[in-house]
Parts: structure tokens; C-alpha cells; sequence
């Protein structure tokens, strides 16, 4: 058996889930609409994005619709973030950059929002009331020493692995 396939292989996902991917896709699209917010894509113009406009960046909302709904499935089960979130994410990426042609529009988003995502979901599964303090002992207990090793990485070589070398944040 492919070890690696097994931690990829999809697990089932519960109204729940697909409810909590629905409302992060629902807060992309929100935020999308939002105007006037310069630089930023908008409906009415692109900001400072040339290879960026409205209809790509909604194109790119709806395409982790499916990946967040996996991600609330992992985060209800506290799987792990190296062997599942994280996978589950780079995933949700290379499906974005698909969608979009390579333009990255939602890489942050997809770390963010599906860390919430996560979150969110585990919380559900332990009957917490969700409130800003659960969510966040939730994601500082299931996943917040995997998060400070993953920060902590030298050999990462995103833009913001760039900025915590210079500005050492």
C-alpha cells in the first residue's frame, strides 16, 4: 500500500463540512464584491493586478469549494497538518493555479481561511460553543506546534518565508 496515497486518500465529508466550505467560499466571494478597496480586484476594476480581474479571481473562490470541504473533514478528525492539511492545501493550490492559468489568486487564502476551516470543523466535533477563544485553543492545541515548526522552516521559499528572513517576523 502507498503510504502517501492513503494520508491524501479522501475522507468522508459531512453536511457539516461542506456547510463550513460553502460559508469560506461565500467570504472569498463577499470580500471580492466589496468596493472600493484600492489595489485590490473588485467588480469594478482590477487594482493594481494586470494578470488578475473579477471573473478569475470568483473562478478561483469556486474552485476550493471541494478542498475546503476536505479540509473540514481533516480539521473535524484532528488529522495531522504535515500529513493531511497541509497535502490538502498544496492540493487546493495546484487546483487554484489550474483554474486561473498559474495566477496565483488565493494561496493566502487557502492557508488562512482553511486553517479556520479546520478549525472550525474540530471544534464542531467537540461540541465547543464557537466563539473567537474556542477556534483559536483549537487550532493553538490540535495544530499550533506543527504551525511555529512550519514558520520556523529555512528551506521554505515563499514570499512570506522572504519577508520573516528580512524583517525577522
Amino acid at each position: 500500500i502507498d503510504a502517501a496515497r492513503v494520508a491524501h486518500a479522501p475522507r468522508p465529508m459531512s453536511r457539516d463540512d461542506q456547510a463550513l466550505a460553502r460559508a469560506a467560499v461565500t467570504a472569498l466571494r463577499d470580500e471580492l464584491r466589496a468596493y472600493p478597496k484600492p489595489g485590490l480586484v473588485s467588480p469594478v476594476d482590477s487594482g493594481a493586478h494586470d494578470d488578475m480581474d473579477f471573473d478569475l479571481m470568483c473562478r478561483s473562490a469556486d474552485s476550493l469549494l471541494l478542498p475546503f470541504a476536505a479540509i473540514a473533514a481533516a480539521g473535524r478528525a484532528a488529522r495531522r497538518f504535515e500529513e493531511a492539511l497541509m497535502p490538502l492545501g498544496i492540493e487546493a493550490e495546484r487546483g487554484m493555479l489550474a483554474v486561473t492559468g498559474g495566477v496565483n489568486t488565493h494561496r493566502g487564502a487557502i492557508f488562512s481561511v482553511g486553517l479556520m476551516v479546520a478549525a472550525l470543523a474540530r471544534a464542531q466535533a467537540l461540541a465547543l460553543e464557537v466563539t473567537t477563544e474556542a477556534v483559536r485553543a483549537v487550532l493553538k492545541d490540535t495544530w499550533g506546534a506543527s504551525l511555529e515548526a512550519h514558520a520556523a522552516r529555512d528551506d521554505e521559499i515563499s514570499h512570506g518565508a522572504e519577508v520573516r528572513r528580512r524583517t525577522g517576523r
